[in-house]
């Protein structure tokens, strides 16, 4: 069950219908990106695998690695198309199992204003998605002067015994997908931030 909460905005007139979010989330192509954080002694790579169709929706599979050891730490299956908007649809975590959601996560809408929240009822728990707003996103990737805009969303959950590794907060940079992000549990989880070091992109 997929629900849809729009903050009030004190009467002001809204002059756009919100910010494309399927285009900050990119899974086209060959993609792969690497991050750091100061709180963890090793890197982080990330990359994306092939397509899976499932009802209708084509679904790719991240792997989360240490990126030193080349060691599996987690697994995310995420979606991002212009009808479904970012959903999360399953996880795995290395040695601990994971679960493929009976709904999909909804991570963003494929259209959201800020302060706009998505709520997702599955599997008996509720996930929450605020899309916060647009915000200066710094890495050790781009330098200072070209700093991207990011949409900062938070992701929370009802479930005291979840230990979901896409739960936190996500600064997601268009036609690069995650710029920064704070998930504090998981294999990866810190509650430091990682940020992106190195990102490629090669055409099919």
């Amino acid at each position: 069950m997929l629900f849809l909460l729009i903050a009030c905005n004190g009467g002001a007139n809204t002059q756009y219908n919100g910010h494309t979010t399927y285009d900050y989330m990119p899974l086209d192509e060959t993609r792969s990106w690497r991050y750091q954080n100061e709180g963890m002694s090793f890197e982080l790579g990330v990359s994306k695998g092939a397509g899976e169709m499932k009802e209708n929706i084509e679904v790719f599979t991240m792997t989360y690695s240490n990126h030193d050891t080349s060691e599996t730490l987690a697994t995310i299956d995420w979606s991002s198309d212009s009808l479904n908007g970012i959903l999360i649809h399953g996880y795995t975590i290395t040695n601990q199992g994971g679960m493929e959601f009976e709904e999909p996560v909804v991570f963003a809408e494929y259209k959201m204003l800020p302060d706009e929240v998505a709520e997702t009822s599955t599997d008996g728990i509720n996930f929450s998605s605020t899309f916060i707003g647009v915000e200066k996103c710094p890495n050790n990737w781009i330098d200072e002067d070209n700093t991207w805009n990011c949409l900062h969303f938070d992701i929370s959950s009802d479930s005291s015994a979840g230990n979901f590794p896409f739960v936190g907060e996500w600064w997601l940079a268009q036609s690069w997908g995650a710029s920064r992000f704070v998930t504090p549990d998981g294999s990866f989880g810190s509650s430091n931030t990682w940020v992106l070091a190195q990102a490629t992109y090669t055409a099919e």
